[in-house]
């Protein structure tokens, strides 16, 4: 990589809205899943309506800032899914690191403090379809009281065309 290269990185990736923000509380039953927006690849990094170069990977961030009361969970499953039309979606199971189980990502601390975490997915694209999106369920091992905010965005890159 050039020096060139290495003080212009907005030059190598493209970041996309991945879905609205969503506030959950824990009910004590299992919550919805979250369906991201459907990003056409080939728009990334020319645009909408125009075909530009092709990502062929990605890193999916979900940003998290939670209040759990003292030793309870908050767990996140994760995946990202392709379309060949930008509406039927299904998980990308060629790849790994595609599809996440129910992982613990927070412990309620003393207090109940607020508490922030970044969660990255590396995701290979070399086999997706045009259309991705990021598909997430949290859940809380509290039937009440614990709250989080989530905002998944994703960051492109490995365009199969550099600047």
């Amino acid at each position: 990589m050039s020096i060139s290269a290495s003080k212009n990185i907005g030059a190598f990736i493209h970041a996309a809205f991945a879905a609205p923000v969503d506030s959950v509380t824990a009910t004590g039953s299992a919550l919805a899943t979250i369906s991201g927006v459907a990003i056409d690849r080939f728009a990334v990094a020319s645009g909408a309506g125009s075909a530009g170069p092709l990502p062929l990977s990605c890193s999916v961030l979900y940003s998290i800032t939670a209040t759990l009361a003292s030793t309870h969970t908050m767990s996140l499953a994760y995946s990202i899914q392709d379309s060949a039309d930008g509406t039927n979606f299904a998980n990308m199971l060629e790849q790994s690191g595609d599809v996440v189980a129910a992982t613990v990502e927070l412990t309620g601390n003393v207090g109940g403090t607020a508490q922030n975490l970044l969660v990255k997915q590396d995701v290979d694209l070399t086999g997706a379809r045009e259309y991705v999106r990021v598909y997430f369920t949290p859940s809380f091992s509290a039937s009440s009281v614990d709250t989080a905010v989530i905002s998944p965005v994703i960051v492109f890159g490995g365009m199969n065309i550099l600047p």
